[in-house]
């Protein structure tokens, strides 16, 4: 098959044509053959028909004329791809490959009368306007434009050859006929004025000069380029050079001033973004490439993108030219796109233009200027795409470079090099270079530690080495201390005029300027984050400081990130960069303290009302120790779930940041905090003991202990010493258990028999005892929890005094008596609806029976099991219910079923830390297939 667009937008098969009658078709063949071999969604392609307004029908439609394509083409190469289309063919079956081929050979052949050949082959596969079939659709008047701007540039090219091969004479009729049609060229007013001066018509060689420069001057307001106003002085001396046969590429040029900065001798790292930038460069057709660099500030793009161009500068033999747009320059305002296509345009040889003129026609003029040249753009320090996408130039031959600290979208096919800041390795590597390997090396700790200080940033550590290199003998520790004190640690990084703070504080500049929405409400939850120890968190934490919707927040973070004062390491996930996290503080100490503890105990009530809603979707339950059924917060408008499964997911983001606001509510004392400490444990304990997180569960503990301290509330110490006792026997920490656990005995030694904090803490105190082999004490322990339990009514905690009795019991070998315990457990906790205390029941009663050989009553027990793992989200009670079935399985002979059992729970362990699976080493052990 063979298609073509340079013209009508056909298909030829075997040397017949194949038709495809409707022009919508062909518009949405033609979305597909100018991306060729590339996935075209279907958004894409309804914006090539129909543009910004689209019908509502639209991607029906545009599914409805792929399927009559794809049963128009003879070869099946129409496919279906997850988000769109993709036309599967080689890239010699499409003439414009095939054109671009042929200008590529032309241009390369040194022979002149080869290169003739070839650019008159490239040439004649033009059949016409491009795309000219297609009727009044987005896609032509996109697209059409650029694939004639390659014919007219091969055009130029080939009549370059023909005058240097004297063919002038030959040449004037077509040229004369070319100006008339493009009169605002002046490559091709260049070429008739040669031709016309070297057949004998100066007259009116100087005639053509003269309209186009009246052209010029009546609809762009400019004077011809700096070659034409040469040559007409030329012809007007009658220069024997313009006589001269031979090589005319570029008669009377003037070379493009080297416009770069001075490149940096200490350039490191970066080896990775280098990679991908010369592989753009490098890439066959890559006739226009653009590459885009962005980053937080002073991560070094400008650096890299300088010395990118001095790398490429060989092949772009009509210079580089440079342009510091000052999107990251503190106090300046950045350049409008006219005065950066100003600067181009005077670098390039152009007059000033006219403040007057519209954007579009300074874009022609700037366009116009460059048309036969090869030049390499660099774009520096781009606010926005409003700023930098005029400049970017479009000419066959030529390339960009753009930075900025903002993502901008750029044209379809550009690189995009995203740089963080430097390893550890990088950065000492660059403060070896700056200060000197003596120093470095001497002491390697203390420059890691600078290195870190600095947040591995090359503006903040070249800061900090240019005033150690005034300083030399001052050893690298002094540095150290200076930065170690994070309250003036921007205050040391700066240099003469350089200054970090005044670099991160662009961003800000950037959100109070912006009257966007959205600017509006990043800018506030910056200063939101500022209030944070950890200055970092998640879409939760943003709606709970600021109370808005997700919808809302959303937005304004990914705005944080788009400015580069937020990175977003994972989906859902936000952390502030090292430095900018000190700018944040900063601002926050500026909050009145009345509002400062408001957003906080905001943020607090925020989450413990999304971990109460968590709570009763794990646990179902209608009676929770110590929890009333309803309180103030749960009117809160928080985060909702329909399962518990994307709640575990939710809390498994969220978990540390919820921790660490606690710590910091503690600390600070925010009101309402104690019974808040409180609640929240209690709402996760289901989510503590299913996860096994041991850190996050300890750090509450701590912070109960923290604030009771402070306090002397002797009920949340004790809540805080049995918070710590679980993670300790959790960990296996047995004596430290008992230890706690009698701690907090002694601080409830006068609540009353029914008293539930009091029960809990035996019942804790009972499973601590049975693992330090006491079954004595285990068991009367128990019986007291038992007992007053069910004279209370707490029938939570008779169900789980229950359990404690069975292990007993099987730990004494009377395996009966514990199964019958842990039935009435199992019935008791479906009675009230505990789903995960039922499940932790299932789970030892599969333990039990699988002891005791019953395993065909593992299996069915593992039903109900099962399913309440699935509703629960998996987690290490799924992994250790999953591998008691895969034992009996396998002790069944149903060896299959027990491999697949064993590999889904080593799934759900994946997401557990090594240390909290220990429990179930020796069961992963012992299951191990070959």
């Amino acid at each position: 098959m063979d298609f073509r667009i340079l013209g009508p937008v056909e298909v030829w098969q075997d040397g017949e044509a194949v038709p495809i009658s409707a022009p919508r078709q062909r518009a949405v063949l033609a979305g597909l053959l100018v991306r060729p071999g590339a996935v075209v969604t279907t958004g894409t392609l309804v914006q090539d028909l129909w543009g910004a307004t689209p019908p509502r029908s639209a991607s029906v439609t545009v599914r409805n004329y792929v399927q009559r394509l794809r049963r128009g083409l003879p070869e099946p190469v129409l496919e279906s791809a997850p988000s769109g289309y993709r036309l599967r063919i080689r890239p010699e079956q499409l003439d414009v490959h095939r054109f671009g081929t042929l200008v590529d050979s032309a241009r390369a052949e040194p022979d002149p009368g080869r290169s003739a050949e070839l650019f008159e082959q490239a040439l004649g596969l033009w059949r016409g306007t491009p795309l000219q079939d297609l009727g009044d659709v987005p896609v032509r008047a996109l697209q059409a434009p650029k694939l004639e701007e390659q014919y007219l540039a091969a055009l130029e090219d080939s009549i370059e050859v023909g005058l240097r091969l004297g063919r002038q004479g030959e040449l004037v009729a077509r040229l004369t006929e070319l100006t008339a049609e493009y009169p605002l060229r002046e490559r091709l007013c260049r070429q008739l004025m040669l031709a016309l001066y070297r057949t004998g018509r100066a007259a009116e060689a100087l005639g053509a000069y003269r309209r186009i420069r009246g052209t010029l001057v009546s609809e762009l307001g400019m004077e011809p380029g700096s070659e034409l106003r040469r040559l007409e002085q030329a012809i007007l001396r009658e220069d024997p050079e313009l006589d001269a046969e031979g090589e005319v590429d570029r008669p009377g040029r003037a070379p493009v001033p080297d416009a770069l900065p001075a490149g940096t001798a200490t350039f490191v790292g970066r080896a990775a973004e280098l990679a991908d930038l010369r592989a753009r460069f490098a890439r066959p057709g890559a006739s226009q490439p653009v590459c885009f660099v962005h980053g937080q500030g002073g991560s070094g793009k400008s650096t890299l993108a300088i010395h990118t161009a001095r790398e490429l500068a060989a092949d772009f033999p009509d210079g580089v030219l440079y342009v510091d747009l000052h999107g990251a320059t503190p106090g300046a305002q950045p350049l409008s796109a006219a005065e950066v296509l100003q600067v181009l345009l005077r670098t390039l040889g152009g007059a000033d233009i006219d403040p007057r003129q519209d954007l579009a026609t300074i874009v022609r003029t700037y366009r116009t200027r460059l048309r036969g040249r090869r030049v390499l753009v660099v774009l520096d320090n781009a606010a926005s795409k409003a700023h930098a996408l005029p400049a970017i130039p479009d000419e066959p031959g030529c390339g960009a470079i753009v930075t900025s600290r903002s993502l901008i979208a750029g044209p379809e096919g550009a690189t995009r090099v995203h740089l963080d800041a430097f390893g550890t390795e990088e950065a000492v590597e660059l403060l070896r270079r700056l200060i000197g390997s003596s120093a470095v090396d001497s002491d390697p700790a203390a420059a890691a530690r600078l290195a870190d200080l600095c947040g591995r940033l090359p503006l903040a550590l070249r800061l900090i080495a240019s005033r150690a290199a005034l300083r030399p003998h001052w050893p690298l520790s002094s540095w150290v201390d200076l930065l170690a004190d994070e309250r003036r640690r921007l205050d040391q990084l700066r240099h003469q005029d350089s200054d970090i703070r005044a670099s991160f504080a662009v961003g800000i500049e950037q959100l109070e300027a912006d009257g966007s929405d959205r600017g509006r409400d990043a800018r506030r939850l910056f200063d939101a984050f500022g209030l944070i120890d950890g200055c970092a968190g998640t879409l939760g934490l943003a709606c709970a400081l600021t109370g808005w919707r997700p919808e809302r927040a959303e937005p304004a973070l990914d705005h944080l990130v788009d400015v580069g004062l937020l990175a977003s390491p994972e989906p859902g996930r936000y952390e502030m960069y090292d430095l900018i996290t000190l700018l944040a503080r900063e601002r926050a100490e500026f909050t009145p303290e009345a509002e400062r503890a408001e957003r906080l105990g905001a943020a607090m009530r925020w989450y413990l009302a999304a971990a109460r809603h968590c709570c009763a979707l794990a646990t179902g339950a209608r009676e929770l120790p110590g929890m009333p059924d309803r309180e103030p917060v749960d009117a809160r408008d928080t985060v909702r779930f329909e399962s518990c499964e994307p709640a575990r997911r939710w809390l498994d983001r969220e978990i540390g940041t919820l921790v660490a606001l606690l710590r910091q509510a503690a600390r600070e004392r925010l009101p309402g905090c104690v019974a808040a400490l409180t609640t929240f444990a209690r709402a996760l304990t289901w989510y503590f003991n299913s996860s096994m997180r041991w850190t996050e569960r300890s750090q509450l503990g701590e912070a109960m202990l923290t604030l009771a301290h402070d306090t002397g509330d002797t009920r949340l110490e004790a809540a805080g010493l049995a918070q710590l006792c679980v993670t300790e026997a959790q960990r296996g920490n047995l004596d430290e258990a008992d230890r706690l656990g009698k701690r907090a005995a002694d601080l409830l030694a006068d609540a009353g028999d029914a008293d539930q904090d009091r029960l809990m803490l035996l019942s804790n105190q009972s499973g601590v005892a049975m693992l330090r082999g006491e079954p004595e004490r285990a068991a009367a322990l128990s019986r007291v929890t038992l007992e007053h339990a069910t004279a209370a009514g707490h029938d939570h905690l008779v169900a789980s005094s229950q359990c404690n009795l069975a292990m007993i019991a099987m730990r004494g070998g009377s395996s009966t008596e514990a199964a019958s315990r842990l039935r009435e457990a199992v019935r008791i906790n479906r009675r009230i609806g505990h789903v995960t205390n039922l499940v932790v029941t299932l789970n030892s009663l599969m333990s039990v029976y699988a002891a005791t050989g019953s395993h065909h009553e593992v299996l069915a027990r593992s039903v109900e099991a099962l399913e309440l793992h699935g509703k629960l989200g998996g987690g290490y009670l799924a992994a250790e219910g999953l591998l008691q079935l895969a034992r009996s399985l396998h002790e069944l002979g149903r060896t299959g079923e027990a491999r697949e059992r064993h590999r889904e729970a080593r799934e759900h362990l994946a997401g557990v830390s090594s240390r909290e699976r220990i429990g179930l080493a020796d069961l992963l052990e012992s299951l191990e297939f070959s």
